[in-house]
């Protein structure tokens, strides 16, 4: 199978709750150990800050763990943030993704992990542009 043919029968399962539970899962849990990496926290401090074993935070990093709201709320507090839900519209995020691969598309491939830091910035300009301004706080002239 071609990779193309590959990629495209991956998008297709990206509309199954399965596929967007395992997206929120993993996205999650890298942001935790980007966080863990940027303040120096291990393994060992953090499940010692949730009153946990290392081996739970390990199940945990690696998405084996049951994630309730709950548990990703005292996960985010241990580690001195706050999270957030957040909910887009599908066609918005459709667009989004094809803005994206106009202009990234080796970084898609290669690279998904910087293809969503890309769609982060994205994010910003769509939701300044909407505000008329730009991502860095300019106003946009009419």
């Amino acid at each position: 199978m071609a990779v193309d043919d590959l990629l495209k029968k991956m998008a297709g399962g990206a509309e199954s709750p399965v596929y967007q539970t395992e997206k929120v899962i993993l996205d999650f849990t890298e942001r935790i150990c980007e966080i863990m990496e940027d303040s120096g926290t291990s393994r060992a401090e953090l499940a010692e800050r949730l009153g946990r074993s290392r081996p739970w935070v390990t199940k945990l990093l690696r998405g084996d763990q049951n994630m309730t709201i709950a548990t990703m709320v005292g996960v985010m507090l241990a580690l001195g943030y706050e999270l957030r839900l957040e909910a887009l519209p599908r066609d918005r995020v459709a667009a989004q993704w094809q803005l994206i691969e106009e202009s990234h598309p080796p970084v898609i491939k290669l690279f998904p992990r910087a293809a969503r830091d890309i769609s982060y910035e994205f994010e910003e300009e769509l939701v300044a542009a909407e505000a008329g301004s730009t991502a860095d706080g300019h106003t946009v002239a009419a």
